[in-house]
């Protein structure tokens, strides 16, 4: 009787607990992967265990999840990642520090990492990458050119998740909410609507928390 699926053939592959036994097996046998989710990554994985994703050439989506949150990424093991998986298009794992070359090496990036802590440089590459449809960013320190800039050229831009962004200004978010042109639901957290008149006629999803400079902005 044939085999049903060969380690080769395997493109997705979705799994709850993972220890660094596991993770070393899936990057070693499945070469054909392009899609990787991880609900529940093993602590004590460190950053030099996970090195072996770079096995994974074909990879176009990584989800990496701890018990508590994303999985972070050491600046090393981000850049090895980046320069061995040149086909990746959707990551959701965090980083702490700011990221050059992303558009050299993932120009094709749609939904990006969790940043938190970075700065301007991280969103300038951003920018560059011009499939982008989803951002998450949290605690970070740019300013409003860095921002503005961004939404300017992010034309394909479809959810944007801010959070404790305490640097941006009523400039900013002014400049956001003039692209909105259709808001149809307004909450705490969640901004929804489809804006078909606006710069981003795809959008269906804002989520912003934290950000008092929101309530004067909309109040102005």
């Amino acid at each position: 009787m044939p085999e049903m699926w060969t380690y080769e053939s395997l493109k997705r592959l979705h799994i709850n607990v993972c220890d660094a036994v596991m993770f070393a097996f899936i990057c070693d046998n499945f070469p054909s992967l392009k899609s990787l989710t991880i609900d529940a990554l093993d602590k004590d994985i460190d950053n030099c265990q996970l090195m072996c994703i770079s096995k994974l050439k074909k990879l176009e989506e990584l989800k990496l999840k701890c018990g508590d949150g994303y999985r972070v990424l050491g600046d090393e093991l981000l850049m090895h990642f980046m320069k061995n998986c040149p086909h990746v298009r959707r990551v959701n794992f965090i980083v702490l520090t700011d990221i050059t070359h992303l558009s050299q090496f993932w120009p094709n990036l749609e939904e990006s990492f969790r940043a938190y802590s970075v700065s301007d440089v991280t969103l300038e590459e951003l920018s560059k990458c011009q499939n982008v449809k989803s951002i998450h960013i949290q605690d970070i320190n740019i300013s409003d050119n860095a921002f503005i800039k961004f939404i300017e050229r992010s034309q394909n831009l479809e959810k944007i998740v801010m959070f404790k962004c305490n640097s941006i200004t009523n400039r900013s978010l002014k400049y956001l909410m003039a692209k909105l042109k259709e808001i149809q639901d307004f909450m705490r957290f969640i901004l929804g609507g489809k804006g078909g008149s606006g710069s981003f006629p795809e959008l269906e999803m804002l989520g912003i928390g934290y950000s008092p400079m929101l309530r004067d902005a909309l109040r102005c």
